[in-house]
């Protein structure tokens, strides 16, 4: 039984282009690709290294979870949780595709299927097979093998971790995957984490296996490490409160949203609709994107397809507005590349007198009326 890694045991981010050309030599054709798409029509604005770190983890998920083509909806989700951007489910999913296409072992084959017809059509298909094809035609493979790259034990110390939920309610062999992914010197701290970690009384309720559990944990665990684990247990009570801190706040916002009456104070709530039409009236993507960001966190697993699309228009009208398409007051049409002009009138001028003015001006200057 493989346990229920989350992103801390799947993959460690890395810092530095540098340090990803290191890691495979094929990244460095890949990254060359991507750079021409922060130009025009793509105008991608991600950080490099975050997208790279994006790619990596998701396809490290692709090779541990053994992934179904009836899977790709919900990395596309993940994806746009993770960066925020509408389009950067297209751009991390081609590049993962081409990326293990150059690799020395394949994916599932009904995988590969489902995730080619579902993103050849996007227009970042096409230069990352590009890059595949330059790779290709010089004999060159990617030999990462995409094998779990875990945090270190001093980063999962400082951070709350729910080991009931990536043990698979601490199976004996869920624990033993887990501890597999570390060195001998780490196993030991990991171990300690797990078993502090375990609520005695419903473990040996929920388990019949407990005591087994128990002396797998302390097979891992050396007496000479007492002193450490004091300290790393003191740590984690204070994850722990934060994240009891965590769920108090969400099962109130839970309870307040299955209250039938919400007009006021914390019982009132805004729909999806409301908000999506917020944020198409702001000026600035910068105003909206952090909100956007948190629309497909909240919506990820459980959002419908017409939930994604409204989150998405927001992304498409300000892709439209670039181009210059919207104005205030009586709505006009525009064509190719009209831009759009903030300008705030003195006060008792309405937008009618200042037009008149402007007008007026044309014609003081020899313009044409």
């Amino acid at each position: 039984m493989t346990a229920n890694l989350s992103r801390e045991f799947l993959w460690t981010d890395l810092n530095t282009m540098d340090e990803f050309f290191r890691l495979d030599p094929v990244n460095e054709v890949f990254f060359d690709t991507f750079v021409t798409l922060r130009e025009k029509p793509f105008g991608v604005k991600l950080d490099a290294v975050k997208v790279f770190n994006e790619v990596y983890y998701t396809v490290t998920r692709f090779y541990y979870e053994q992934a179904f083509g009836s899977d790709v909806p919900n990395y596309a989700s993940d994806i746009k949780a993770d960066l925020g951007w509408n389009y950067s489910a297209e751009l991390v999913l081609s590049m993962a595709y081409w990326l293990t296409e150059i690799a020395q072992e394949k994916m599932r084959v009904l995988f590969r299927v489902n995730l080619r017809d579902m993103y050849c059509g996007c227009g970042y298909w096409i230069p990352f097979s590009d890059s595949y094809a330059q790779l290709k035609e010089s004999g060159k493979r990617l030999k990462y093998d995409f094998k779990p790259r875990p945090v270190s034990p001093d980063y999962l110390r400082n951070k709350y971790t729910n080991w009931w939920d990536v043990t698979k309610c601490y199976h004996s062999e869920a624990i033993r995957s887990i501890l597999n992914l570390y060195s001998h010197e780490d196993r030991k701290e990991v171990a300690t984490m797990i078993k502090d970690s375990i609520n005695v009384s419903r473990s040996k309720r929920d388990r019949t296996d407990y005591d087994t559990v128990i002396s797998l944990l302390d097979s891992y665990i050396e007496k000479g490490a007492d002193r450490k684990i004091r300290v790393k247990t003191i740590s984690r009570e204070e994850a722990l409160q934060r994240r009891i801190s965590e769920l108090e706040a969400e099962a109130e916002r839970l309870s307040t949203l299955m209250e039938e009456k919400k007009q006021s104070g914390k019982d009132r709530k805004f729909t999806l609709v409301q908000i999506v039409d917020y944020c198409k009236g702001c000026v600035d993507w910068n105003d909206v994107k952090s909100i956007v960001a948190m629309l497909n966190k909240l919506l990820r697993r459980i959002g419908t397809d017409e939930d994604s699309d409204l989150v998405d228009s927001i992304e498409t009208e300000f892709i439209n507005r670039k181009y210059g398409d919207t104005v205030m007051g009586d709505k006009n049409e525009f064509n190719d590349n009209s831009g759009l002009n903030r300008i705030t009138l003195p006060k008792g001028i309405s937008a009618q007198e200042a037009l008149r003015l402007l007008q007026n001006k044309k014609k003081e200057d020899g313009e044409e009326g």
